[in-house]
């Protein structure tokens, strides 16, 4: 499922529409940026807005649709790999996985 763009249908059915190709060229490791969550469907799994794209990621931590994530990019290939980055100090890192 990884690496694509997704719409969602009635009935909470994503389809890909087209490839994160243009997404990779713009992302560097060690790069932070923002992101929104779109929704949470199914166990893990959260689909997030990433500068007009539309990510299918796997987390173990549960969002709610709306909030906004900043990440770290870790790694491009073979699959994006972003570090949660906490609004608190307190708060520990969790990794997020494109599918």
């Amino acid at each position: 499922m990884g690496g694509y763009n997704y719409h969602r249908l009635p009935g909470g059915i994503y389809l890909p529409v087209d490839n994160l190709d243009q997404l990779k060229k713009r992302l560097i490791p060690g790069q932070r940026i923002k992101s929104r969550v779109l929704d949470q469907f199914g166990q893990h799994q959260i689909l997030l807005r990433v500068w007009n794209y539309n990510v299918l990621t796997h987390s173990e931590t549960e969002f709610e649709p709306g909030t906004e994530l900043t990440l770290l990019v870790e790694a491009i290939e073979p699959r994006f790999q972003f570090r949660l980055i906490p609004e608190r100090k307190d708060s520990s890192m969790i990794n997020v996985t494109v599918e």
